[in-house]
């Protein structure tokens, strides 16, 4: 077990269940153990958490938090780590490309990921650029977990990549018509704007979009709580992944039909043993077409050499 020696934020958060009592900072030399990730008014507060055997929280990324605020997430990551364990082989990356809107690695086959990054200047550095194809590719998916918005693109993008997709439980659709089919005169709740976002409304009986960045219409990412438990039927974006949602989003989905949409979404049945019914994703069947596209700036609607599948539970 690894040790370590530095300046930590500890939190005694008690026996039992109970918020955490008080916070403290101190300098320790503390063993490493895997433990629940802590979230603070619902921000994750850190990528590092350790535990020592009187009930203490150590983070060490942190000078500040309210205890009051504190809870534990339990199931924090479980569906991505899930599905990354499901992978059976592993493979020499081949080339990888993180573009303006799309991130694309080519290892056994071409992965695609929305490329995200994180609000702040200066830019967040990706831990060794320059040497990524030196690595695997289970290597990078590695950096799926991250807070770095642009690894976890990357990230998600090797991850894809590795995904021995079941053709033959797949369709060839695009996610807004199965969504028409099943939304037609129902509730519904898209997480994520999408450009279908207009038709959609048409067809719903009662639409709501859930967003980060909220645009006209849209209600706040806080409000998904209030919204998902109620509707009939959920689409979910594959960025979920990303930021590292898609545990609580699932989780609010109690008696919803769910589609996850988009390119990012893995392909991966794993995802149906969390209330996951349909995946509505993306297969590249022509690598460089797809990297040419993207490496042009294109939208989704512009790439080429990939095409749309559905995977039904």
């Amino acid at each position: 077990m690894e040790q370590i020696s530095t300046e930590v934020f500890v939190i005694n958060w008690g026996k039992g269940t109970g918020p955490a009592q008080s916070a403290k900072s101190v300098s320790k030399k503390i063993d490493s153990a895997s433990f629940p990730c802590v979230y603070c008014a619902g921000l994750r507060l850190t990528q590092k958490i350790f535990s020592d055997k009187k009930n203490h929280i150590w983070s060490i990324e942190h000078t500040s938090v309210s205890c009051d605020s504190l809870h534990m997430k339990e199931n924090y990551m479980r569906i991505l780590n899930d599905i990354i364990s499901d992978i059976t082989e592993d493979s020499k990356i081949k080339e990888i490309h993180t573009c303006i809107h799309w991130t694309a690695l080519v290892s056994r086959g071409c992965g695609l990921s929305s490329t995200f990054q994180n609000d702040r200047i200066p830019h967040m550095p990706v831990r060794d650029a320059g040497e990524l194809t030196q690595k695997t590719a289970l290597e990078v998916v590695e950096y799926a977990r991250s807070d770095n918005l642009l690894e976890a693109s990357i990230g998600m993008a090797a991850l894809n990549s590795l995904i021995e997709i079941d053709e033959d439980r797949c369709v060839e659709l695009n996610a807004f018509e199965i969504l028409a089919e099943k939304g037609r005169g129902k509730n519904v709740c898209v997480v994520g704007h999408f450009p279908f976002i207009p038709r959609m409304r048409e067809l719903a009986n009662k639409l709501w979009v859930i967003e980060k960045r909220p645009q006209e219409g849209d209600l706040s990412a806080e409000e998904a709580e209030n919204v998902l438990p109620i509707a009939d039927v959920v689409a979910i974006t594959g960025t979920s992944f990303i930021n590292n949602t898609i545990d609580e989003l699932l989780s609010l989905c109690r008696k919803s039909f769910v589609v996850m949409v988009g390119a990012t979404s893995p392909l991966s049945p794993v995802l149906f043993d969390y209330g996951v019914d349909i995946i509505a994703g993306s297969k590249v069947v022509d690598p460089q077409k797809a990297i040419r596209c993207i490496s042009d700036g294109a939208t989704f609607k512009q790439i080429r050499g990939i095409k749309h599948l559905i995977m039904k539970k």
